[in-house]
This record gives structure tokens, C-alpha cells and sequence, in this order.
């Protein structure tokens, strides 16, 4: 992965939290973008040092350019982020692949636009409380 990348990762991932969160329960939307942006930036940063992240291609299509990406921690079975970009990917199984080619998973941490769908067909359930395990590598604590 490239400085590209990683910076189109943190990016959507950023955007897409925001949006579920907001969308889904409001737990976020009191939180000041600056405070929100900030906090998970950092988050994102320790992830995307110590976890998997698969990316998908097009083929023939420049290195620095990403369908999609997944980022998995294997010693917790635990998808932090599952995200392909809307319109040109979405619906076409770029998530589905991404997932068959990650290590198992059976918790997910972070809502996305594809989890109830992921829920459904592969059996993963929400628990947010990972990051905050003292065992965990990444624990917030």
C-alpha cells in the first residue's frame, strides 16, 4: 500500500463512521467534527499498524487506486472496517471477497453501510467493546 493509500483509507473510513453513526443511533453526532476526526484518526493509525488490511484492485487499473479494503485483527476475530467505494463496486462482491480472503471473523467493531448484510451472510455480530479489552493490543484503556 501507498501513501495513497492509506490516506484514501483513513479518509472514507472517517466519512463512513460519521455517516452510520449518525444515521443509525446518533451516538456520534454530538461529538465536534474536530474531537470526532481527531480521535479516529489515531484509532485508524494504530489499526492499520498492528492488523490485516486487504485491498481490492481493478484490474489494469493503477497501483494506487482501491475498489475496496478490509481491515482484520486476527487474534480477536474481530473486521475493524469493510468498505467499497459506492456506485462502480458496491453490490458487485468486492466486500464478499475481501471477507472469504481476510482471516475468520466473528465480531465486527465498527458499523459500516455493508453490516447488516454482513451479519446476515456471514454470521458476524457487532461488539464495539474489543478495543477496550486490557488483553487487546489496541485497547483504548
Amino acid at each position: 500500500m501507498g501513501p495513497g493509500d492509506i490516506n484514501f483509507i483513513k479518509a472514507s473510513w472517517k466519512e463512513e463512521s460519521r455517516r452510520q453513526e449518525e444515521y443509525e443511533a446518533r451516538r456520534l453526532a454530538w461529538i465536534p467534527n474536530d474531537v470526532f476526526n481527531t480521535g479516529l484518526e489515531r484509532r485508524i493509525s494504530r489499526l492499520l499498524q498492528t492488523c490485516t488490511c486487504l485491498v481490492a484492485c481493478p484490474a489494469g487499473v493503477e497501483d494506487d487506486w482501491l475498489a475496496g479494503y478490509i481491515v482484520v485483527d486476527g487474534a480477536r476475530e474481530a473486521m475493524h472496517m469493510v468498505y467499497t467505494k459506492p456506485r462502480a463496486f458496491r453490490r458487485k462482491g468486492v466486500a464478499t471477497a475481501l471477507l472469504a480472503s481476510a482471516p475468520p471473523v466473528k465480531w465486527y467493531t465498527q458499523r459500516s453501510a455493508m453490516m447488516r448484510h454482513m451479519e446476515e451472510k456471514w454470521g458476524v455480530r457487532y461488539d464495539p467493546f474489543i478495543l477496550e479489552d486490557p488483553g487487546h493490543p489496541e485497547c483504548l484503556l
